[in-house]
């Protein structure tokens, strides 16, 4: 995971201009392995003792390996004129592996 944040700030007199830039990544590694046994001769055995069922590799075993990321971007920019008119403008976009091909970026801003 990181985080960038970039502020930047300006007076002129007349004008105030105030920009922001936040950038954040996250990934995470998932692997995983599963397996089923049945027909075990008893009901004594625990997960250490598969051995003792007999194996279903066609129908219970498996592995699993992803590495889901989160890319997101955030801007704002504060312009004041004279102290006395003001625009700020806000976005933020994020993306993200999970979702489908056409679909990884979301745009988003506040409500008015």
């Amino acid at each position: 995971m990181g985080n960038l944040l970039i502020n930047y700030k300006t007076n002129t007199g007349l004008h105030l201009i105030d920009l922001v830039g936040l950038a954040e990544i996250q990934s995470e590694k998932h692997t995983g392995f599963f397996t089923t046994a049945t027909n075990f001769p008893t009901d004594q055995f625990g997960y250490h003792n598969l051995q003792a069922g007999a194996l279903r590799p066609w129908e219970g075993t498996g592995s699993s390996y992803e590495v889901p990321t989160l890319v997101s971007f955030m801007g704002r920019i504060h312009y004041m004129f004279q102290r006395r008119y003001i625009a700020t403008v806000n976005a933020r976009a994020d993306g993200s592996s999970k979702v489908g091909r056409n679909n990884k970026w979301g745009f988003s801003h506040p409500d008015r």
